[in-house]
């Protein structure tokens, strides 16, 4: 399931982060530490801040709650005893619904804050744990899934693809799609022309909760 899966943040996050890496963040003021391969810092309010990753709040240790794809945010206060969730902005995206979605298999940081440092009772940064986490969901299909082929107008490929509830596709004028009871269909609607389409390799990609994976159907 997401929950267990995607950031699963647990009354057992002592147990969890004890293989992480633990990290002085010092604030911009006094170093300006980035964690991992983030640009997550902290700023001169001690908030974590960046350019371009996105940050989730995910709880605290003693209660855990689910990032919210949807409102994702570039700062946010850096708390004790509280979890957060990292994302490069590149891992995601945006399904017709609204709805935003991580890839399957894409890399994350898990982040907990244990306590701040201070000096002449001025915060200079915070003492963190974090962790990269590998995004799955053993209800999708695995990424780039070749799904089948199609040669004439007229020819279709039915995929069953479990929970998914969305798809994402960009090159609709080529073809019928539909996605009802747990089942893809993609129906030829063009003949092939080898200059202009439809021929070769095509991708779509389908959405259960909060991640994504992608397909691969053939054109031939």
């Amino acid at each position: 399931m997401l929950s267990i899966m995607f950031c699963a943040c647990s009354s057992d996050d002592t147990d969890e982060f004890q293989d992480a890496v633990t990290l002085n963040v010092m604030n911009e003021v006094n170093g300006k530490t980035f964690i991992g391969n983030s640009d997550v810092f902290l700023n001169k309010n001690n908030n974590f801040q960046s350019e371009s990753w996105y940050i989730a709040p995910a709880g605290t240790l003693d209660k855990e709650t689910q990032p919210d794809l949807v409102s994702l945010i570039r700062e946010a206060a850096a708390e004790p005893n509280h979890l957060y969730c990292l994302y490069d902005p590149e891992s995601l995206m945006t399904f017709p619904s609204g709805q935003q979605a991580i890839f399957v298999g894409s890399a994350y940081y898990k982040l907990l804050v244990e306590s701040n440092i201070s000096s002449n009772e001025s915060i200079q940064g915070a003492k963190v744990k974090y962790k990269s986490m590998i995004v799955s969901d053993n209800k999708l299909p695995a990424k780039n899934t070749m799904i089948g082929s199609m040669l004439n107008v007229g020819d279709e490929i039915s995929y069953n693809v479990g929970n998914a509830t969305e798809y994402a596709y960009y090159h609709s004028k080529y073809f019928y799609i539909s996605l009802s009871n747990g089942v893809l269909k993609i129906i030829q609607k063009d003949p092939i022309n080898k200059i202009n389409g439809p021929y070769g390799d095509y991708d779509i990609y389908i959405r259960s909760g909060n991640v994504f994976t992608s397909l691969v159907f053939k054109v031939e």
